[in-house]
């Protein structure tokens, strides 16, 4: 497996169960094997002892009537007991994530080992914007709850993360999670494709920085003569008083030669006080009238006194490395 960062090395681990026709997976129970993560799995509560973010992304319908789905994860690894030696600091990241149907109890599981050999830089950057980690699933419509367990490996301490989020129907007239991002995800070797936003879990950017929002549109009717979705979209960003700071007009979003409707939009976070905001996402399908809105909250937080490159991400087999 490629790293993403030069002085990270990576080791990964399968450890994915699958419910089959509705039912539990039995292979084992999650975390069964080792008693200080299942104890920490069991627990109603979260532990803040190593500080984690997470959130969940759900996207265009995979087969079987499911979406693709994308669960994302900041770890702070500033607390971490690194060891030094020749010029690295050492440790292992270890990571149980269980991904749970709140009415049917189907679960999903993945788990993951990562050793760390950090360069001083790399090390450095990974404190000041978290190490991030991302797996994708292929879930049914309804409401789940991801719980991420992590421990360091050096020190035992152990931080837990529960994150609730829903599955919609993928017939419905709907969009995609709504990305909101600072990082652009940096081409494959190959350098084919156009620079995308990394997906994030935090919602904290700095003042002057700039803002992408990406997302898609799924279910529109189709135009009787050309065979395709008409829809427009605009957005505002709206500050904690209800007060307009950015707003567009309606435009109609071009879909590709198969039907499919995306963008991605940038602004920049000139002269944003720190502060409380949210981005507004107005839909609007111009063939049957239908519209939707889709609002996200992010902060605006005072710029960094240096600046930094862009986070290291962690990713999961299967997964694409920025």
């Amino acid at each position: 497996m490629k790293t993403a960062t030069k002085g990270l090395s990576i080791h990964a681990r399968k450890g994915y169960y699958a419910p089959l026709d509705g039912k539990l997976a039995k292979p084992r129970k999650p975390g069964e094997n080792d008693p200080a993560i299942q104890q920490a799995l069991d627990s109603p509560f979260e532990l803040d002892v190593v500080p984690i973010r997470m959130t969940a992304y759900a996207f265009d319908e995979a087969l079987l009537g499911k979406l693709n789905c994308l669960v994302s994860a900041d770890i702070d690894i500033r607390g971490f007991a690194f060891e030094e030696s020749e010029g690295r600091s050492s440790d292992a990241l270890e990571f149980l994530l269980v991904v749970a149907h709140r009415e049917t109890g189907e679960f999903f599981q993945y788990n993951q080992k990562i050793e760390m050999k950090l360069l001083p830089k790399t090390r450095e950057k990974l404190e000041q914007t978290w190490f991030s980690m991302s797996r994708d699933f292929e879930l049914a419509p309804g409401g789940y709850q991801s719980k991420l367990v992590v421990r360091d490996k050096n020190s035992g301490r152990v931080g837990t993360v529960i994150h609730e989020f829903d599955v919609p129907d993928p017939a419905e007239f709907r969009a995609s999670t709504l990305n909101l991002s600072d990082v652009l995800e940096v081409k494959s070797e190959a350098g084919s494709g156009p620079p995308r936003p990394a997906y994030l879990a935090r919602r904290e950017f700095a003042s002057g920085a700039t803002l992408y929002a990406q997302f898609s549109v799924y279910g529109a009717e189709k135009e009787k003569g050309s065979a395709m979705p008409r829809v427009s979209a605009s957005y505002d960003i709206m500050d904690a008083d209800g007060v307009p700071r950015a707003r567009t007009n309606p435009t109609v979003i071009n879909p590709t030669s198969l039907g499919k409707l995306s963008r991605l939009v940038g602004t920049v976070l000139e002269g944003y006080e720190p502060g409380a905001y949210e981005f507004v996402l107005n839909i609007k399908d111009e063939v049957t009238g239908k519209s939707l809105q889709v609002r996200e909250p992010f902060a605006v937080v005072p710029p960094p006194a240096a600046s930094t490159a862009a986070p290291a991400a962690a990713t999961a087999p299967g997964q694409a490395t920025p």
